[in-house]
């Protein structure tokens, strides 16, 4: 048996995608709490959709003694998505015990998220107006007025009461996913239009985004964090979703969706990182290294007048990572299985999908398409990092220290990191980083 915990490493992984792909079975025990590392959760959740294909048979364990004791599923993703992907191999902690009540257990889950989201949202909608309302007012002394303002401070505690609940038990990260072998879990609110399932826009994005800041950070750096900084943001994660949700669902040949498919985002926030011990020897490690406070100020965004002391300044990183067990996307794009695919074409065809206006659809969209992951470029291009594991292949940028400038086309854009003698893994898994400056 396989234990997945808190010792489990990206080399664990990648050794047990191998195993699998060699079409060795075996069973899985998945714990609560599992090793904190960009784009770790997305590897572990895309690991057990590749296992559920490959050993449908075999045993998924949890690290629990009752079905009573499994609940808020919404702190613990990987149990979750354990459970939609064993279907009905899902044992208790004894080995023994197997786990009947999923279809509840997972009913009560998507409850808990769903109710959180809805109520913040209602939240949101009922400040605005009420904000919008206030403006009619000249008289600021009316009873109605100083009735609004209270409505008004009343529904910001709320947000920040739900938002809060969020974080809490995932320490300072957040996860969403879509699995679409659950009809309720396929298109959760916060990402889709319940009414015509299409991705919600970026307001919708700015909103989980400003709560991260809000609950996380704002506490202490209230006075730093500026809309820019929460608009760029936003428009990573918004435009990232949205292209896996174009493409990553359906098979490239017939059209139908995949099997234990699943997409999702991971959103999380380090702080100070230039003071934390950073253990792993990888490129994320790599690029926490290079980042220095002096360059990072020389870069021109508003929040850096606001902190003239540099030694006083810190570095936080903002994590986005979004995944789908889909195709690929050099499979998406060249239309081929990947066994026919050399590794430069795959290499190239990646390059491909982040170049504007260059997009593999072939329909009458096709000229208002290619802008989406060129637009995550633009954004990180003198500032972030972004990693990219589809396919055979595990590419990686550092932008901090190897700039995409002005004079320079996305023709342009290679990988400083590149590794292409992987086993394939299924679907992407798009991380990027994303450090600014904040104080305490």
């Amino acid at each position: 048996m396989v234990s997945i915990n808190s010792k489990t490493d990206q080399a664990q992984v990648d050794s047990l995608v191998e195993r699998l792909n060699s079409d060795e079975s075996f069973d899985i025990h998945v714990d609560k709490f599992i090793l904190k590392h960009p784009g770790h959760l997305p590897a572990l959740i895309n690991l057990l959709s590749l296992w559920a294909l490959k050993c449908g048979k075999n045993k998924v364990v949890l690290p629990y003694r009752s079905e009573a004791e499994i609940e808020a599923l919404y702190a613990y993703p990987l149990i979750l998505a354990a459970i939609v992907f064993a279907e009905s191999s899902c044992y208790l902690n004894d080995k023994k015990t197997k786990v009947k009540k999923i279809s509840k257990i997972i009913a009560t889950s998507y409850l808990e998220i769903e109710s959180i989201f809805s109520y913040r949202i209602k939240a949101v909608l009922e400040q605005e107006r009420f904000i919008k309302l206030k403006s009619s007012f000249e008289d600021d002394t009316t009873d109605k007025l100083k009735w609004l303002n209270n409505e008004i401070k009343r529904l910001e505690a709320s947000k920040k009461k739900v938002s809060k609940s969020l974080f809490s038990n995932s320490e300072n990260r957040l996860f969403i996913g879509c699995f679409d072998d659950f009809p309720r879990l396929d298109y959760p609110k916060f990402f889709y239009n319940t009414s015509t399932l299409d991705v919600s826009n970026e307001k919708k994005f700015s909103g989980i985004i400003q709560d991260a800041f809000t609950n996380v950070f704002l506490k202490k750096t209230s006075e730093v964090i500026t809309s820019g900084v929460v608009n760029e943001l936003s428009s990573i994660a918004f435009e990232l979703f949205h292209n896996t949700d174009s493409w990553a669902k359906t098979d490239f040949e017939t059209g139908q969706k995949y099997k234990f498919n699943c997409r999702g985002a991971e959103i999380s926030i380090l702080e100070d990182i230039t003071n934390q011990e950073i253990q792993n020897e990888d490129v994320f490690a790599s690029f926490c290294k290079s980042l220095t406070i002096e360059k990072l100020d020389r870069i021109e965004y508003k929040q850096q007048a606001l902190i003239p002391n540099l030694s006083a300044k810190k570095i936080g990183l903002f994590e986005i990572s979004i995944f789908d067990n889909g195709p690929g996307l050099s499979v998406q794009w060249l239309k081929k299985d990947l066994d026919k695919v050399a590794s430069n074409d795959e290499y190239d065809a990646i390059l491909k999908c982040f170049k504007k206006h260059m997009t593999s659809d072939p329909s009458v969209k096709a000229p208002f398409r290619g802008n989406g992951l060129s637009r995550v470029i633009d954004i990180i291009k003198n500032r972030g990092f972004i990693r990219v594991r589809s396919g055979r292949m595990d590419l990686s940028r550092n932008f901090f220290q190897f700039e995409l400038n002005k004079n320079q086309e996305k023709e342009s854009l290679n990988f400083d990191g590149k590794e292409t003698t992987k086993s394939p893994v299924r679907g992407t898994i798009i991380t990027v980083l994303y450090p600014f400056i904040y104080t305490n």
